[in-house]
């Protein structure tokens, strides 16, 4: 994962935040980042 020292404290909370449902909802919701682009049409490159 790439840190960006330049975020807010706000924007940092927003961060951990995000990361804690995204692991929460992945393994319930059966996601996984490329299934979850695939939903938004988004292409992958692996």
């Amino acid at each position: 994962m790439i840190r960006n020292s330049n975020l807010t404290a706000s924007q940092n909370f927003s961060v951990k935040q995000l990361q804690s449902i995204w692991k929460a909802k992945k393994k319930e919701l059966g996601l996984s980042q490329e299934r979850v682009a695939k939903l938004c049409k988004r292409k992958t490159y692996l």
